[in-house]
């Protein structure tokens, strides 16, 4: 019986749009690449004991070796020069595959170069702008699906009694937490009502979620982009060292506009129409887009498990999981196990002291199995406080002799 694939021939064609605002999210998006450079520069090439890989799969994590320091140097210089010309309008693109390729190198290496959300769109911007041509590209339904994703899931990482419950903003307006240092004096002096947090707390994933839908739609595109504005103005007022963020963001709505010049089409140009690599490749990215940050809610092998038993940077990279909750590290202890049976504590330091999520806690067990040629078995346990609310105690065994994972656990009181 013979298939018809007309149906799915008509959806890839609908990834077809006029180039619309495309050149000027382009040199945008060369400006913001060049803002973010330092805090880039200083993740990868910070003194630290042991980098923390940013991509694990189950229990198997992508380790890339490290290059030498002037290799690195230098994959920053081309990053530097590639921005340089986005701003000034390259289409090339080797030119915008230049510094994605090197966002993805370091992320991988290092998660905290992956680990913020500003950095991820950016990236996605710049796989969008691989498949720009003329005078139809994937290019702004890339980055129109990219915009959504990231707003809907903020906001299911929202629905959750952390956050609706009014304890993350309380945190943050009456404890100061991420809050900019000149609010301090306003919230030691008058604290916002508990109230008014409750309702905060329950509109914001409300406006999150109608950004993602609603920029979709002529009739409510306009006021999606005003709530949008909003939003970024409150984050961009009272929240601090994200300041890139909501230009970054607001960059992604200039996707949903077609120019008034434009020719609208439903479909694409006709050699355009039917299967193509560069449909099929758009629709595998859209695929990943909308699984990795689905990923969180599907776990999947021995260390997954519930949502509410996650920490706040277990969500990353590509959670979308901004400002859920506050996590605050209530202690640290990890050691080892010989092969007599004797425990030896191991002293804390840097980066071993702020481990909070499941990658820092096996990338801590690696290096101390590397720095212990006797150690048989690696232990590293961690209480954090959620919000004040509740305890997360999460203690991971790594083996030599098993050459992986014993077990992760986690539990809550």
């Amino acid at each position: 019986m013979a298939i018809n694939v007309q149906p799915i021939s008509r959806l890839l064609d609908k990834l077809y749009l006029p180039n619309g605002y495309v050149q000027l999210i382009r040199r945008l998006t060369g400006l913001w690449l060049l803002g973010i450079l330092p805090i880039e520069f200083h993740y990868c090439f910070y003194e630290l004991p042991y980098r923390v890989p940013g991509w694990r799969f189950g229990l198997w994590t992508l380790e890339l070796p490290a290059a030498p320091l002037w290799l690195d140097g230098f994959f920053w210089f081309a990053y530097a020069l590639s921005a340089l010309w986005l701003m000034f309008g390259s289409k090339s693109r080797i030119i915008a595959f230049v510094p994605a390729a090197v966002l993805f190198y370091f992320g991988s290496h290092e998660r905290l170069a992956f680990g913020c959300s500003y950095t991820i769109m950016l990236f996605i911007y710049l796989v969008a702008l691989l498949f720009y041509r003329e005078p139809l590209s994937c290019t702004r339904r890339l980055i129109q699906f990219g915009v959504s994703t990231c707003y809907f899931f903020a906001a299911v990482n929202k629905l959750f009694p952390d956050f609706l419950s009014g304890e993350t903003l309380n945190e943050i307006f009456n404890h100061c937490w991420m809050l900019k240092p000149f609010w301090h004096p306003f919230a030691a002096r008058f604290e916002t009502p508990p109230l008014i947090l409750a309702a905060l707390s329950l509109v914001t994933p409300a406006v999150e979620a109608f950004i993602a839908l609603g920029l979709w739609h002529r009739k409510t595109r306009i006021y999606a982009v005003i709530l949008g504005v909003l939003l970024h103005a409150g984050i961009f007022i009272f929240i601090d060292d994200v300041d890139v963020f909501a230009s970054v963001m607001l960059t992604g709505y200039l996707a949903f506009f077609d120019k008034r010049s434009a020719v609208h089409t439903t479909g694409g140009l006709p050699e355009q129409s039917g299967f193509s690599l560069d449909k099929l490749l758009a629709a595998g990215c859209l695929l990943i887009m909308l699984w990795l940050p689905l990923r969180f809610y599907i776990p999947l092998g021995p260390t997954g498990r519930p949502v509410s038993l996650l920490s706040h940077f277990d969500h990353a990279p590509w959670g979308w999981g901004m400002f859920m909750f506050r996590e605050q590290i209530e202690s640290v202890k990890a050691g080892f196990l010989t092969a007599d049976g004797l425990w030896h504590e191991v002293e804390l330091k840097e980066r071993m002291t702020r481990a909070s999520s499941d990658d820092e806690m096996l990338a801590m067990a690696r290096f101390i199995l590397r720095q212990q040629p006797d150690a048989q078995e690696a232990t590293v346990e961690i209480c954090l406080r959620v919000n004040s609310r509740r305890l997360l105690i999460k203690t991971c065994q790594y083996s030599r002799s098993d050459n992986g994972v014993r077990k992760i656990e986690v539990r809550q009181r």
